[in-house]
């Protein structure tokens, strides 16, 4: 079952609010904050380029 609607796009207005300010700038172009909604469940993530690079 997935989330309603409603519920739905009132938890990403309120993370597309919360991950917008995580990341300093002068990292964003390596770390990304995001999140994905998926059955019941919303997941927020953080990318990175990996270690070596």
């Amino acid at each position: 079952m997935p989330i309603p609607d409603s519920i739905r796009t009132a938890a990403e207005a309120h993370l597309d609010r919360y991950v917008v300010n995580l990341v300093p700038p002068h990292a964003q172009d390596k770390v990304r904050i995001a999140y994905i909604a998926k059955a019941m469940a919303i997941t927020l993530f953080e990318q990175r380029p990996h270690w070596k690079d």
